[in-house]
C-alpha cells in the first residue's frame, strides 16, 4: 500500500491510497463467499446459493463496499 499527501490550498490536505488489487479481488471473493452463508435469493434456499449466483446478483455492490 502507498500513500501519497499533497498539501494544497491552506491547511487542506489530499491523500491517495494505492492499494494492490490483488488484496482488493481476495477481500471481494471473502466477502461474497460469506453473502453465500446468509444470502436470500429466490429460487435456492438460505445457505445454499451458488457462489456464480451470489456474484451476479451482489458483486458490484460488494466490490464497491470493499473499495471504500
Amino acid at each position: 500500500m502507498q500513500f501519497t499527501v499533497t498539501t494544497t490550498a491552506g491547511l487542506e490536505r489530499r491523500i491517495e491510497v494505492q492499494i494492490p488489487s490483488t488484496r482488493v479481488a481476495g477481500e471481494v471473493d471473502r466477502r461474497l463467499r460469506d453473502l453465500t452463508k446468509t444470502a436470500n435469493v429466490r429460487g435456492f434456499r438460505k445457505g445454499k446459493v451458488p457462489l456464480a449466483v451470489i456474484k451476479q446478483q451482489f458483486g458490484g455492490q460488494v466490490h464497491g463496499d470493499a473499495v471504500s
